[in-house]
Order: C-alpha cells, then sequence, then structure tokens
C-alpha cells in the first residue's frame, strides 16, 4: 500500500513540476533604458551612459557592465555573478541612479530598469490582421490594449510593436508664410501650449465649506486646434494656426515595417526576462490571447518557441516509453517466464513516478537533461530487481523445501546491490563541490537519477520479494514459457517453395547456447591473454592519441525548424530603400520550396527574418544546410549584408564572439575589420561578421559666437529651433478617449528636403523684429557621426562574430587565437573571446574534475565493501574500457564531446563498474565458501569461470535492457534529438564495449592477481 500511495503522488505532481529545454545557466542581469529623443549617440554617451555607469559600477556583485549609446537612447545591460538577488540589486541600482537623476536633462525620461534577457530574441511574435481596422488602428489596438495587458506576464521583459503608423496631430508649417508674418516657431509652440491647458486656480467658501475651482482649455477636437490664435492683428483680425500650417490627424514618421508572406501587418514581439522559463511565459501568453476578444481583429501566432521545446520533451518521453517496452521485452526473452517479468517491470513506473513526487517537493523541474537521465535510467532502475530476481529462482533451483523463504536473496545480495547503487549514485556527488554554475546545469540531472535509483533500490529489497510472494507461490509459477506450441503453429504456415540445388546443402539446425559459446571463447582469450591484453593496449593508446582530434562543443547545434536573418544595409540608408531591397530578399527566400512562411521587420538600413521552414519530416536539408541555400539565394544583392543563424541560438549557437578592448573607437574598428579579413581566411568559418556599423554622413553647422552675438541669437535658441523645424517637437498633448495623443509642430515636408534648405532658413532674434538666416552665422561641414557606441566595463569594445561552418567551437577558437595574437595591438588595447568558449573551457575543466572525484568516490566504496585495496582497482578497470570505446565512436561518428557525451560519461561511471562488482563478488563469495582455504591454481580456476557464468546472465540481462531501452532514442534524429542523442550513443557503446571486455577482463586479471598474492 505504500508503493501504491507514492504511486499515485507521482501521478499528482508530475503535471506540478515545472519543464524546460535546458537548465537555466545564464548569470542574472538586468538592463536601464534612458531615452532622449533626437540626441545624438556621442551626447548620449556623455550625458548619460557614462554617469549611469560610474554609478552602478559602485553596488558589489558585478560580472560585467555592457552598455551601448545610440541617437536618443542609452542602454546598459549589467551582468552579475551566478547566485546574486536580481530584485535586490534592481533597487540598489535604482537607487544609486535617483542620486544622479536631478543632473540630466528635463527631456531626459525616466530610467527603464528590465530583467535582461542575454539572447536578445523574441520568444513568441504575434500577428494583427483585420478587414475591418486599418494598420494604424491596429497599431493603436496593439500598443494600448493587448501591450498593456501582457505586459502583467511574469517573465516578460520587454515587447516590442512592430508595424502600422503610430497615431500624431501633425502640424506642418509653411515657412514662407511664417518668415512673412514674423512669427517664430517658438512662439507657435507656446501658443498650442498655453490654449491646451488646465489648471488649478484655487478654492472659495460656499456654504461653509470650500470648493475647489479651476480652467479648462483643452483641445475636444483636432479642428480646434487649427483654430488657435497665434496674433491678433487689430480690427477684429487675428492669424490663426490654420493661416500658416496644415493640422491633420496623422501618424508619426515610420520607424519600422512589419511583414509577413509579403503582406504589411502590426506585430507584437515578446522578449523573455533571462531567467524567466520559455514554458512558463508563453502558456501565459498563450492564456491571454485566448481572453482577448476584439471583434473585427486576428491574432495568430507567428512564432512560439514553446512549441519547439514541447516537441523535444514529447520525444525524448516517447523515446524513453518506447525504451521501456523494449527492455520489458528483452526480460521476457531471457527470463522466459511472464510472471518473472511483470514483477521487475513494475519496478519502472513506480521508480520514475515516485521520483517526480520527490522532484516537486524538492521544487525541482524537469528538462531535456534530466528526462534523458531518466529515459537511461529506465533500463538501469530494474538492474536491482533483475540481480534479485536472478538470485531467488538460482536459490529456488537449488532448494527442496517448498517453504523457502524468498527474503533471503535480498538478504544475501543487499550489500552487492547496496554497493551498485551507491556507486551510480556517487558520481553524482562531484556535482555539488563545484561552481554554481555547475550545480544549475547538472544539479537536476543529478538529483532525478539519484532519486530514482533509490528508489529503484528500496523497491527490489522490499517491494519485490512481496510481489514475489503473491505471484510465485507455485513451483510450477518458476517454470519458463513453453513457446513449443506457438513454434510448432509458425511451422504450418505456407512457405515459399526453395528451388532443390539451393536446398541440397542445407546444415541441420543446431540450439544456441550461450553459455557454451562464452566458456570456449573465456579459455581461448585465457590461452592467448597476451595478444589479448596487447591488442587492448594498442586500442587503449589509440584513444589517447585519438583525443585530440576529438570536436569540442559545448552542445550541439539543433534544428528548431527556425532560422533568423539579419539585413544589413549602408548606415544612413532610408527606410523606404531598404523596404524594397527586403521585400527582393524575402521574395527570393519564399521561392524555396523548404520555406513554410517568412516574417520580416524593416527599420532604418537594418531588417530582421524570421524564416519558418516545413516540418523535418518533408525535407531532406537540415538547418546548416538551409543557410547554404538562403546564402546561394541572396549572392545577387550585393548592396546588403545578410547573415543567418539558428533560431536555436543560445548554448547551441555555433558561433564565437571576439571583442577588442580599448580606448579609441576607429583604431579599435580598424583592428576589428583587419581581425575580421584575415578569420575569414580559416577554411572551418562560413563569414566573420562586423557586430559594428560605420558612421553615417551629417552636416556641420559651426556657428560663429561674433556673429550670433551681434544678430541676438544664441547657440540654444538657433539648435532648438532647428530640431522644431527639422524633427518636431511636442508643444503638448491631446487627450482623446483618455489617451494622450502627440502634437508634434514642424516645417512641412517640402522645406526640409534638402541641406540647402536647411542653411537657408531665418531665423527670429531674441527681439522678435528681425530675421536672419542660418547661413550668414554658421560655417557648414560635412562629417561623419558614430551610430552606435559599445562599451565594456567602462571602455569601448568592437566586436566580431565568426559563423563556424564544418569545425568544432573547440578547434576552430584555438585556430583563432593563435592568428589573432599575430596581431599587433597598441599599448593598452587587448582581444578576449565571448562567453560560448569561456563556459566551454570551464565546463572542461570542471567535468575532468568531477570524473576523477567520482572515480575517487566509487573507489573508496568498493573499498569500504570489499575490505580490500586491490579488488575495487581491479573493479575501476571497467571504466577506461568503457572510455576506450567511447572515443573511438566519437571518432568514427565525427561526433563531439560536448556536456550530453560528458552527462553519458559521469553515468557511465557508476554503471560499468556494476559488472565488475557482480563478478568479483560472486567470485570471492565461492572462494570463501571453501572449506578448505589453501586451494590449487586449476580449482581457482574452475571456481572463477563458474562465478562468471553464473553472473552471465543477469549481466547480459542488465546490459541489454539499458542499451536497448536506448536505443530508440538512439536512432532518432528529429528535431531536438541533437541534445539527447550524442548521450544515448555514448552509454550505448560505452556500456556495450565496456562489457564485452569485462566479462574476459576481470576474470583472467583477477587470476593474476590471486596468483601474485599466493
Amino acid at each position: 500500500m505504500l508503493f501504491g500511495g507514492l504511486l499515485a503522488l507521482g501521478f499528482i505532481s508530475l503535471p506540478l513540476i515545472p519543464v524546460s529545454l535546458m537548465p537555466n545557466t545564464e548569470n542574472p542581469a538586468i538592463t536601464i533604458i534612458t531615452r532622449h529623443a533626437g540626441i545624438s549617440p556621442s551626447k548620449i554617451e556623455e550625458s548619460l551612459t557614462k554617469p549611469m555607469e560610474e554609478q552602478i559600477n559602485g553596488v558589489g556583485g558585478i560580472e560585467s557592465i555592457y552598455s551601448s549609446s545610440e541617437e536618443g537612447e542609452s542602454r546598459i545591460n549589467v551582468l552579475f555573478d551566478t547566485g546574486q538577488n536580481i530584485a535586490k540589486k534592481s533597487l540598489e541600482i535604482r537607487s544609486k541612479i535617483d542620486l544622479i537623476r536631478s543632473s540630466f536633462s528635463r527631456e531626459v525620461e525616466e530610467p527603464v530598469i528590465t530583467r535582461y534577457d542575454p539572447s536578445d530574441k523574441p520568444i513568441f511574435i504575434i500577428k494583427l490582421e483585420s478587414q475591418v481596422f486599418s494598420l494604424k488602428e491596429l497599431r493603436d489596438i496593439a500598443e494600448y490594449k493587448l501591450k498593456k495587458r501582457l505586459e502583467r506576464i511574469d517573465g516578460i521583459s520587454e515587447i516590442q510593436v512592430g508595424g502600422g503608423y503610430q497615431r500624431e496631430i501633425n502640424i506642418n508649417i509653411d515657412r514662407g508664410k511664417m518668415n512673412f508674418l514674423k512669427i517664430s516657431i517658438e512662439s507657435v509652440m507656446g501658443k498650442i501650449r498655453q490654449a491646451n491647458i488646465t489648471l488649478p486656480t484655487g478654492k472659495v467658501e460656499t456654504n461653509n465649506e470650500w470648493v475647489s475651482t479651476r480652467v479648462i482649455g483643452k483641445f475636444g477636437l483636432v479642428e480646434e486646434i487649427k483654430e488657435t490664435v497665434l496674433r491678433n492683428i487689430g480690427n477684429q483680425s487675428v492669424i490663426k494656426l490654420k493661416d500658416i500650417a496644415e493640422v491633420s490627424d496623422g501618424f508619426r514618421d515610420i520607424e519600422n515595417i512589419s511583414r509577413e508572406n509579403g503582406k504589411e501587418i502590426v506585430t507584437l514581439y515578446i522578449q523573455k526576462a533571462g531567467d524567466a522559463n520559455i514554458l512558463t511565459v508563453c502558456e501565459g501568453i498563450k492564456e491571454e490571447i485566448g481572453k482577448f476578444e476584439y471583434q473585427g481583429l486576428t491574432l495568430t501566432t507567428s512564432l512560439d518557441q514553446s512549441e519547439f521545446i514541447k516537441s523535444s520533451i514529447d520525444r525524448v518521453s516517447s523515446s524513453a516509453l518506447v525504451g521501456g517496452l523494449v527492455a520489458v521485452v528483452i526480460l521476457l526473452l531471457f527470463l522466459r517466464n511472464l510472471r518473472a517479468t511483470i514483477i521487475i517491470a513494475t519496478a519502472i513506473p513506480l521508480s520514475i513516478f515516485i521520483t517526480f513526487f520527490v522532484l516537486y517537493n524538492f521544487k525541482l523541474g524537469l528538462n531535456i537533461m534530466s528526462m534523458s537521465g531518466l529515459a537511461l535510467g529506465i533500463g538501469v532502475l530494474i538492474d536491482n530487481s533483475i540481480v534479485i530476481l536472478d538470485r531467488i529462482f538460482f536459490l529456488k533451483s537449488q532448494s527442496t523445501n517448498q517453504n523457502y523463504d524468498l527474503s533471503e536473496a535480498p538478504i544475501q545480495l543487499g550489500g552487492e546491490v547496496f554497493a551498485s547503487t551507491l556507486t551510480n549514485i556517487a558520481v553524482f556527488f562531484p556535482i555539488f563541490l563545484g561552481s554554481f554554475e555547475l550545480k544549475q546545469l547538472y544539479g537536476g540531472l543529478a538529483y532525478t537519477v539519484s532519486f530514482s535509483m533509490l528508489v529503484s533500490f528500496f523497491c527490489s529489497l522490499f517491494f519485490l520479494p512481496v510481489m514475489a510472494k503473491f505471484l510465485l507461490k507455485k513451483d510450477s509459477d518458476f517454470q519458463p514459457i513453453d513457446f513449443t506450441p506457438f513454434i510448432n503453429k509458425l511451422k504450418t504456415l505456407p512457405r515459399l517453395k526453395i528451388p532443390s540445388q539451393f536446398t541440397r546443402y542445407k546444415p541441420k539446425p543446431k540450439s544456441f547456447n550461450y553459455r557454451k559459446l562464452f566458456l570456449r571463447s573465456f579459455f581461448f582469450i585465457l590461452k592467448k591473454q597476451k595478444i589479448f591484453f596487447g591488442i587492448l593496449f594498442l586500442f587503449a593508446l589509440g584513444s589517447v592519441f585519438g583525443i585530440q582530434y576529438v570536436k569540442t562543443e559545448y552542445l550541439d547545434p539543433m534544428d528548431s525548424g527556425e532560422i533568423r536573418g539579419s539585413v544589413e544595409l549602408e548606415s544612413g540608408t532610408h527606410l523606404t530603400a531598404t523596404n524594397n531591397l527586403v521585400k527582393n530578399i524575402e521574395d527570393a527566400i519564399r521561392k524555396i520550396d523548404q520555406v513554410a512562411k517568412v516574417s520580416s521587420k524593416v527599420e532604418k538600413w537594418h531588417a530582421d527574418l524570421y524564416i519558418s521552414l516545413k516540418p523535418a519530416s518533408e525535407r531532406n536539408e537540415d538547418a546548416v544546410e538551409m543557410i547554404g541555400i538562403f546564402k546561394e539565394a541572396v549572392k545577387d544583392f550585393e548592396s546588403a549584408f545578410v547573415y543567418f543563424v539558428e533560431s536555436g541560438g543560445g548554448e547551441t549557437s555555433r558561433e564565437l564572439d571576439v571583442e577588442f578592448i580599448g580606448d579609441e573607437t576607429e583604431i579599435l574598428q580598424s583592428i576589428a575589420k583587419k581581425a575580421a579579413s584575415q578569420i575569414s581566411s580559416i577554411p572551418e568559418i562560413q563569414e566573420s561578421v562586423l557586430r559594428f556599423r560605420d558612421g553615417k554622413g551629417e552636416v556641420v553647422l559651426d556657428l560663429d559666437i561674433k556673429k550670433s552675438g551681434t544678430s541676438g541669437i544664441s547657440s540654444q535658441n538657433l539648435g532648438s529651433e532647428m530640431k522644431t523645424m527639422l524633427q518636431g517637437s511636442i508643444p503638448s498633448k491631446f487627450l482623446d478617449k483618455g489617451r494622450e495623443v502627440d502634437i508634434r509642430v514642424r516645417y512641412a515636408l517640402t522645406d526640409r528636403m534638402s541641406t540647402d534648405q536647411v542653411i537657408n532658413y531665418h531665423i527670429l532674434n531674441e527681439e522678435g523684429k528681425n530675421t536672419v538666416p542660418i547661413k550668414e552665422l554658421v560655417t557648414v561641414s560635412h562629417g561623419i557621426a558614430e551610430t552606435r557606441i559599445y562599451r565594456k566595463n567602462k571602455r569601448k569594445i568592437a566586436t566580431i562574430t565568426a559563423k563556424i561552418g564544418k569545425g568544432d567551437l573547440g578547434g576552430v577558437s584555438k585556430k583563432i587565437e593563435d592568428l589573432l595574437n599575430k596581431i599587433e595591438l597598441p599599448p593598452n588595447y587587448y582581444f578576449e573571446f565571448g562567453k560560448n568558449l569561456k563556459k566551454l573551457k570551464k565546463n572542461q575543466t570542471e567535468m575532468m574534475f568531477m570524473v576523477c572525484v567520482a572515480i575517487f568516490l566509487i573507489y573508496a566504496i568498493l573499498a569500504s565493501l570489499f575490505q580490500d585495496y586491490i579488488y575495487p582497482a581491479l573493479i575501476l578497470i571497467t571504466i577506461p574500457l568503457a572510455l576506450i570505446g567511447i572515443i573511438l565512436i566519437l571518432l568514427i561518428f565525427g561526433l563531439s564531446l560536448n556536456i550530453s557525451v560528458y552527462i553519458g560519461i559521469i553515468m557511465l561511471c557508476g554503471i560499468v563498474v556494476n559488472n565488475g562488482i557482480m563478478l568479483v563478488d560472486q567470485i570471492i563469495l565461492r572462494i570463501h565458501s571453501l572449506k578448505n582455504k589453501t586451494v590449487a591454481d586449476k580449482t581457482i580456476l574452475r571456481i572463477v569461470a563458474k562465478s562468471t557464468l553464473e553472473r552471465l546472465r543477469p549481466i547480459l540481462m542488465t546490459t541489454l535492457t539499458t542499451i536497448l531501452a536506448l536505443f530508440p532514442s538512439l536512432i532518432d534524429t528529429g528535431e531536438g534529438s541533437q541534445l539527447w542523442r550524442p548521450l544515448s550513443i555514448t552509454v550505448f557503446f560505452g556500456l556495450s564495449i565496456s562489457t564485452i571486455l569485462t566479462v574476459y577482463t576481470i576474470p583472467i586479471l583477477f587470476l593474476k592477481i590471486r596468483h601474485l598474492r599466493a
């Protein structure tokens, strides 16, 4: 009843456990976004970015500070050390910024602090379409209704609205009329501001109470704005705004265009916080979308990253289920006893579902790594039960007592089973001695597998004997299934007639006896042991030398069926020109058969493409091959640089960042361009991408101080009026149904078409009597202005990204490092690699530490079990035997050494010693049972051979159930299989090769040790 209750709790707990693709290993991070419209990048850097960096630098626990300053916006990304409390740090940074907030210009918007997502990619894209609403109305619905609702979902860091038109009241002034009437643009804004205001005027006392009074002068209609009086010229005549300007209910200058399959739409791009769970966030978004009802509006999901995660989890779960069924079939074939098979098979669901209950109580989640561990563990989970039940059958066959006590088997083998379980679990102990990142990455796997192993151990000792007592009551219950009737029926089926010439020499059928085959091969190898160990030594030597040729990755790239493209044009390219070119690129990509959908977000001189591929079953090419096809399709668009990357990104990305750090932007960019050119010559590199862009052209108006002084026009006056004339200013807001709409004042488009027009503008002096042409006050020159300034830890950086093709991250990074070391850098300038390589190197070091500590712990456990120092060392030989097989398989299949393979190696360290434990324990048990302790070598040989033969069946059963349970995931090549397939390959071949070598190596070496000790 106890196990049944725990099983039920496991069923209840499963849907409550959070699920993710991979453990979250990102550093906690936040972003500070501060906007000051119309200000140049260099000014943003000096006035906002640098002062805030200085303040933030005093906050403890910071790993790195990255910042970018672009026109009108400062963005600072603060990465903290792992384990920091992000909520507390956000408050601390907010208080630091508040100390200098008063020093910012009044036009600077309030800094916004959000949780930062290092991937900087949307996890969910929503498309808005309608046959009723215009793009302008769709933008309003997205911006002010849907976005507001979605922002309440925990885990969302930022929502960007793309496409459509943003409503704005446009006041386009006729420059000629304004100059003729000698009205300044500042006075126009002042009149609008004065006419659209609500002011409290005080209180009056009436009937023994105070009543507040206020004056309301708000615009109620757009038509009222046109009637704003600018000047009273007498005789009841006035100059109104409509006399010098065109007033319209229009929209802002278009900043971006959103499109899907050629149709212009409005889109929401949703990004998650760095520490948020994608599945949880996406489920929250879909739930909110389901509640959002707006007549005439259609909401469609263009991108949902949770679908790939769900698909991957479902695939590994189905592989585990099929693997469990395969393991049960193998048991049935070996045991040939249905009752015994049922007894052992019940250990699988019991162990797994009770583990779910434990995970829920420990507040642990499930991911691909822990699920893969469980899938692997399905075969291992029944190992203890197999050993115990095999002993029950053996002792029953040796006993003549009808009332045989079934509990003797677990009593006899309790120590052996406990040691095997402990070695399986001990390999995970070093994880908790490592870094915080190591615990984050492997902690969930360690807990999941360890809990399942412990549950299976208790099942084998307490649950299995009880089940056996009920299902194995009679002698007939121990008898194997007779397959003879089934075989006879098969013989009666009609057969294909074979010509006699092919059956003339038909050999007589022989029954297969694996025990006899093993004994023959064992004594043959015993005679030829020098040759056997010589060959084994050569394979070991080959593995040692071959490991340097094994590729190294953090994770193999995943084919999620999504590819992201980036289109870069020359700085300063107009949005219309960018849009036309991107349209043509989209058309070229859509013509490719494997493409299902192309979405785009077009901005000034830049565009993002989101390409959805057809399901993997409908195409032969993977994501990497599709990128090659896309590059070929767009190669004729020479005016644009088009870059494609797998949407899986993040830890599976095949991109390597190189950061050049110094003080002067021009020098850094020159070094980066030279390095990118040389890196591109490496054969394994597909292309090198500059993560910065050249400056764009600008017209500089250098004001003559003397002339400005005599004309009565100050620098501030000139600058502010020109800003209003060209870019426009917002003197006030138009209130419509509770929502504020910007009122923008500027010159009409026909008056701001060229530089010549600008320098011919007339500015009214401070006295308001005379106008002065700008060209008489300034010297005009042309220059290059930075488009965006990047900094890291308060120093400027220039970054390049190397896209890796057929090579591996570890090997390619070594070539790049050797190449970059040959470039002479100025003093105090240096380069460093991005987080992908740092994470790979740190992972390799920590994994080596884990394997070494795990082997030591296994040795310590075995030494305690056998009360000996030599036999544990003998058993540990099974580990290098497995490693020989793993390295050879990695080389043969061209697989990389990544975290999935490391997990397989760690688990193998605990699994492969089980076979050695069974062999050595059985041999020692038989030797100790002898009355005469002094025995001849031939007697020891017989004992070793007989003990190995006795243990051969459980060894083969446990091995076959483990490796064949992995077979479904081994042959799975679908989406997401790159995460668990390397683990399956590692354990499948490592355990197979180790088992074959162990059953020969351990007995022979035992004889050698026994002979030396004699």
